[in-house]
């Protein structure tokens, strides 16, 4: 408004939809095929995952001490898809809900138990961090605080384009930063000390 002239040049809308897809499930088939636990935690050991009404759950309360501190990228129960996998740019969408209160976490541009970045959201603790394992070493890159509702399904989305990462919920922007100490990896669930957590509609479609 109250512009004399305005120039607008190469507009261009781009649905996510129309993206590769590069891993789609919704787990109705009854199984969890392509996915490799990894577990870290060595308390309640092991973690048990199955396959639950159309949803992949993990009910053991598997965690490590100390918890969600010194191991900031989540030492518990992984579920990691087709370990190997070297997926660059991409979006990484999934449901997931919580009915106990401790550790959720999405793993993306994961190489191995080492080397990830990481959504990790306590309930108990009352934040949620974002963040990176690099050679064991884990560093915080933004931080909230906020809970999460037990019983609720919330919809997350990561984005990884070259070296900036975006996460949002239920469509909401909760972290954009930049970092490049890892360049691909394939995507990973985790949980830390959740007697309940489950997963569901994972979608990964790359960013060409």
């Amino acid at each position: 408004g109250h512009n004399t002239s305005a120039y607008f040049d190469d507009i261009r809308v781009t649905s996510v939809e129309s993206f590769p897809l590069l891993l789609e499930d919704d787990f109705n088939d009854g199984d969890y095929a392509g996915w490799v636990i990894a577990d870290a935690g060595r308390r309640n050991f092991p973690s048990s995952w199955q396959v639950t009404s159309g949803e992949l759950a993990q009910t053991s309360n598997i965690w490590d001490s100390p918890f969600g501190g010194a191991a900031l990228g989540g030492a518990g129960g992984n579920a990691i898809y087709g370990a190997g996998h070297h997926w660059t740019d991409y979006h990484f969408r999934v449901k997931l809900r919580g009915n106990d209160n401790d550790g959720i976490l999405l793993l993306f541009r994961f190489q191995d138990l080492q080397n990830f970045y990481f959504f990790f959201w306590n309930a108990e603790l009352g934040w949620r961090r974002l963040g990176k394992k690099v050679q064991g070493q884990s560093t915080e890159l933004a931080r909230n605080n906020h809970w999460y509702v037990t019983g609720y399904d919330y919809l997350m989305d990561v984005t990884v384009n070259g070296a900036h990462i975006e996460v949002r919920l239920d469509g909401n922007l909760l972290f954009s930063v930049d970092d490049d100490s890892l360049s691909s990896g394939t995507v990973g669930l985790a949980c830390e000390g959740m007697a309940g957590v489950y997963f569901d509609n994972v979608k990964v479609t790359a960013i060409p």
